[in-house]
């Protein structure tokens, strides 16, 4: 699993620093070299909507083959237009299931939390994801 140097750029910068610092350094990094970053320069000038780290990521998942996991709606239509699977927190929460990395009761409270805090999640996904849970606690 990895991110580009430019969204670590911007980590760096913003508040979010302190809260992900322990997993970064369980990240790939992937690095831009000159050919590259005029690549997703093109990119950017191209989908105006999507900012530069947005197109850093875009075009490292086109070319490795990758997953994007993000919750930026332009970036998702983005990527999903050129083929490039894209997840967002509903699957990751899915996916910590199936892996009994949590179990489903922490993940009902989370995504019920989640549900409460973001009302730009889908809500019809969000109770199918609950509905599937709670059913398999049975």
């Amino acid at each position: 699993m990895g991110t580009t140097d430019f969204v670590i750029s911007e980590i760096y910068k913003g508040d979010l620093k302190q809260y992900v610092l322990t997993y970064i350094k369980k990240l790939d990094i992937l690095s831009s070299i000159s050919s590259e970053v005029q690549s997703i320069q093109t990119l950017q000038n191209k989908h105006r909507g999507l900012s530069f780290t947005d197109c850093s990521i875009f075009f490292h998942a086109q070319n490795k083959g990758a997953i994007i996991i993000s919750g930026d709606k332009v970036l998702r239509k983005t990527a999903e237009q050129y083929k490039v699977p894209v997840r967002g927190i509903l699957w990751i929460l899915d996916e910590l299931v199936k892996e009994n990395l949590i179990n489903r009761e922490t993940a009902i409270i989370k995504l019920n939390l989640l549900n409460e805090i973001n009302p730009r999640l889908p809500r019809t996904e969000i109770k199918t994801l609950l509905r599937k849970w709670e059913k398999e606690d049975l």
